[in-house]
């Protein structure tokens, strides 16, 4: 017979490998401001490369065996079957993934959105609309949560021209707008030295989730 192991072991190693993942993307946000190399024109999957180069370089995911990949097709079990798609070019890719094997297998995701508070013009000439970025943010990065097309992990808002707040609240009174009043996203101390970490709440059929929300402000 299978030894029994308490589940309440399991939900501590999980959070304290969810720490470690936020932990280690927010370190590299902190070497990429310092380096300074980034460019407020970048799409979002320019920030991501940027940043995972510095989350290879940190000596702690070398010493915790993680492998962290851009782009990554997530192997989600718990994806219902209608919403899957028999097209492999249409299935939802995630930004930054982290896995490791210690015992157990161990996996946590990011999904990142540009995100602003006020249109912006780039060098190219092109627009960015505030508007647009903040209803993407629901309706690809939130709601790929809920409706589970994306496995557990959190939201990283790549904050462009912009302060964490008025994105907060831009995002908040969207939520408002849509009758979402119960899923607002509010001030969640995850880090002892990063205070830009929110929560919001999403009550579901069988059960409730709760989604966390990192902002960097390039």
């Amino acid at each position: 017979m299978a030894n029994k192991v308490n589940p309440q072991f399991y939900k501590s190693a999980y959070k304290n490998f969810e720490l470690l993942c936020i932990s280690l993307l927010v370190d590299a946000y902190k070497s990429a401001v310092k380096n300074n190399q980034y460019d407020c024109d970048w799409k979002e999957n320019s920030f991501t490369n940027h940043l995972i180069s510095f989350i290879h370089s940190n000596p702690t995911t070398t010493k915790n065996k993680l492998f962290v990949k851009p782009q990554v097709e997530p192997e989600n079990d718990n994806l219902p079957v209608e919403n899957t798609d028999d097209d492999p070019d249409k299935q939802p890719r995630i930004d930054i993934w982290y896995g490791n094997w210690s015992g157990k297998r161990n996996e946590f995701f990011i999904e990142a959105k540009n995100i602003c508070d006020k249109d912006w013009v780039k060098n190219d000439g092109s627009k960015v609309s505030a508007s647009q970025l903040k209803r993407r943010y629901i309706t690809t990065g939130i709601e790929n949560y809920i409706t589970k097309k994306y496995p557990k992990g959190c939201l990283a808002g790549y904050v462009l021209n912009s302060n964490t707040i008025d994105c907060i609240n831009g995002i908040n009174k969207l939520l408002i707008k849509y009758g979402r009043e119960k899923e607002l996203l509010v001030n969640f101390k995850v880090l002892d030295n990063f205070s830009n970490t929110f929560l919001s709440k999403h009550n579901q059929e069988i059960k409730s989730i709760e989604l966390k929300h990192v902002f960097l402000e390039f």
